[in-house]
């Protein structure tokens, strides 16, 4: 059998360059190993502390295979790392459709759900949204109804080799981390939610010189979202890093209601994002919606302030707008080819 690559220096945490990580990366994506050597390998790496370096190396060896996206248009894209383990619902993307009914063009890229209860594409799949489209009509949903999902597998065949070591593992990898860092399109504007707290300032470092507008955001109770239950820190290349404080906005929820926004299943986690875009939903589920399209409103730079982004984001909820986003996303994209 043949060794992989590096595998003996990750088990002992010696310290490795870029090249000797990009050939890992390389390893993982190829078929000269076996399952069992890239199970141990990423496991190896997701245990090695993350810094830019690490990530900037595998997330180039993807890009490299990676067909570029022209994005004529201002977008903003904002896929998560996931990996918080609270299992609530799929809010980013019931945040985008409040954010595309602001104006701003949503090219979001995701998957279905390695490590949680439901990603991004399970939450669209169900919608009835087809999820492999080409890069032309991507384009075109994009320039008809303000939103496009990339879905990761389709533009990323190089991935494939290893997706089921992943889902067979079910816990959080480094995989998590590069689903932000490999977007197939250059971007205007990326807002990244992550759960690690070691995690956030090197995606903010690998991120904040690629994009006109980045903002990495973790909130203190652990969420990869903006939370409602506790104030969150934004790490922001055009305002430096700041905390957003939801008491401040009368979005703040104690912490034993969280439960309301938990589900267990794909099928629950879509009712609750419908629910909560054709305005039957108030309390907490509705107000983390906001006030996460509200910091992709501001990091657009829509708005001036955080405080004019939650007052429009309310309006575009309220007037059922956002829900008008969606439906008109969900209907072109069936007859799109």
């Amino acid at each position: 059998m043949t060794s992989f690559p590096h595998l003996d220096k990750l088990i002992y945490k010696l310290s490795l360059s870029e090249t000797q990580y990009h050939e890992i990366m390389e390893g993982l994506l190829s078929e000269k190993y076996s399952d069992l050597q890239k199970a141990s390998a990423i496991t190896a790496l997701s245990m090695t502390p993350i810094d830019q370096y690490l990530l900037t190396a595998l997330s180039e060896v993807v890009l490299a295979k990676t067909s570029l996206l022209p994005c004529p248009d201002a977008c903003i894209d904002t896929c998560g790392t996931g990996g918080d383990g609270k299992g609530y619902f799929n809010i980013s993307t019931v945040s985008s459709f409040i954010t595309v009914a602001a104006g701003i063009k949503v090219l979001k890229h995701g998957n279905r759900s390695a490590s949680g209860v439901s990603g991004s594409a399970d939450f669209l799949e169900i919608a009835g949204v087809k999820l492999e489209h080409s890069y032309h009509s991507l384009q075109k949903l994009l320039s008809e109804t303000g939103f496009a999902f990339v879905f990761a597998p389709h533009v990323h065949p190089c991935l494939h080799a290893i997706a089921q070591i992943r889902k067979k593992m079910q816990v959080k990898t480094i995989f998590n981390f590069l689903g932000p860092l490999v977007h197939p399109a250059i971007l205007t504007y990326q807002i990244v939610g992550v759960a690690d707290e070691q995690a956030q300032e090197p995606m903010f470092q690998t991120l904040s010189k690629k994009r006109k507008r980045v903002m990495v955001l973790r909130g203190l109770d652990g969420c990869d979202e903006c939370s409602v239950f506790a104030p969150t820190l934004v790490y922001d290349n055009l305002h430096g890093t700041f905390i957003v404080n939801p008491k401040e906005f009368g979005l703040s929820y104690p912490d034993h209601v969280s439960k309301e926004l938990v589900v267990t299943n794909k099928d629950e986690s879509f009712s609750l994002g419908l629910a909560i875009l054709s305005g039957e939903i108030t309390g907490p589920a509705r107000a983390i919606c906001i006030l996460n399209a509200a910091l992709a409103i501001f990091c657009a730079e829509k708005t001036q302030t955080l405080a004019e982004a939650i007052t429009e984001a309310t309006v575009l909820l309220d007037s059922r707008q956002a829900y008008a986003s969606f439906q008109k996303h969900r209907n072109h994209s069936e007859h799109c080819l």
